[in-house]
């Protein structure tokens, strides 16, 4: 079962707000964080690309600037669409548009990325939907990179945490909003097999430390889109055991990896 997660603010007005101020830089990120590196692993030259769910644009300005990659991206946010534009001109390469309907005539991609964008969908069937739309855009055979919020330890004890902020606040947990989709590695893998999409790999990654969550862990970090959001050297420590012993629980992203399969 997928674990349905809320918040006092809208999935909708939740990025809005984020993307009205996060747009991101095109050659200003490390290679090896998420979700950088996983472009260098799956992507090549020559290849056409889709980015799903474009978001502050750090992966597609990457591949635009940086890699010089043939990419297409799509995004709902229509506040971070025309920041892009005005930002960087991309309105032949991006386009506002449902990626359970896109634009896109069928077997064009040879590889389909879509970083924190399935686990915003309140439903499995919605998920479905969109898979199956990715899955008509690409190839047979096309190379794919998903990420999906686990169901571990990590996001539970991050769930509590918010939750004990909010109370703190004084605000009101009855009237809250779906956030994100929580699930678990085996759910996930068989979803998208379910929808063409058959794992070969899986990696547990962190886009944002568990430990850094508690002060006494905590880095200062100027622009940690860019460099990842840093732990001290005591967190760094505790951090490198706890991926060690439990890599999956201290973990706050399952990347999968794969083939899209047609038939």
């Amino acid at each position: 079962m997928v674990k349905l997660v809320y918040r006092t603010q809208n999935n909708k007005d939740y990025w809005n707000d984020r993307w009205s101020t996060e747009i991101d830089q095109g050659d200003q990120f490390s290679k090896d964080i998420y979700p950088i590196k996983y472009v260098e692993m799956i992507c090549q030259s020559g290849e056409k690309i889709l980015e799903i769910g474009v978001g502050g644009g750090r992966v597609l300005n990457y591949c635009k600037f940086v890699k010089k990659f043939d990419v297409q991206g799509i995004e709902n946010s229509e506040v971070a669409v025309n920041s892009l534009i005005d930002q960087y001109g991309y309105a032949d390469i991006l386009h506002c548009e449902d990626c359970a309907s896109m634009s896109f005539d069928s077997d064009i991609f040879d590889v389909i990325l879509a970083f924190g964008v399935y686990h915003n969908f309140d439903s499995i069937d919605r998920i479905s939907l969109a898979l199956q739309e990715a899955k008509r855009v690409a190839k047979s055979g096309a190379k794919f990179c998903i990420s999906l919020r686990p169901d571990n330890a990590a996001s539970n004890i991050n769930e509590w945490l918010w939750k004990c902020s909010t109370k703190k606040k004084n605000d009101d947990l009855t009237n809250t909003f779906f956030h994100r989709m929580l699930i678990k590695d085996k759910e996930a893998k068989i979803l998208l097999s379910e929808n063409g999409f058959y794992v070969e790999k899986i990696f547990h990654d962190q886009n944002y430390p568990i430990l850094r969550k508690f002060k006494i862990f905590a880095a200062q970090t100027l622009s940690p889109r860019t460099t990842g959001y840093k732990l001290n050297a005591l967190g760094k420590f505790l951090n490198k055991i706890l991926c060690f012993v439990f890599p999956y629980h201290n973990s706050n992203i399952s990347v999968f990896m794969g083939t899209v399969k047609k038939s």
